[in-house]
């Protein structure tokens, strides 16, 4: 797996300062593309650490902070959130 960019810690800070969101509101946030933010939900579902609520207009997501801890034994979500904090974001 790659190193977390810049742009990943941004969409991550902002899903982490969230409850329920969007891929649009998190885009708009962090100030990436929908499809980066797509990207990262599908690397944070594939350790299940998202849970989804299908909703109409938008499928809403929360971060599911018990199992993205547990996760953090990753190398990749370990680097990520040292990005984050080197960043201050």
């Amino acid at each position: 797996m790659k190193h977390p960019s810049e742009q990943q810690s941004r969409v991550f800070a902002a899903i982490r300062d969230s409850e329920w969101f969007t891929v649009a509101a998190i885009a708009a946030t962090a100030s990436v593309s929908p499809n980066t933010v797509s990207r990262f939900i599908k690397l944070l579902d594939s350790v299940n650490a998202v849970d989804r609520v299908d909703r109409h207009p938008a499928p809403l997501f929360m971060l599911n902070r018990e199992r993205f801890e547990s996760s953090v034994k990753n190398t990749y979500f370990s680097k990520l959130l040292k990005l984050v904090d080197t960043l201050a974001i």
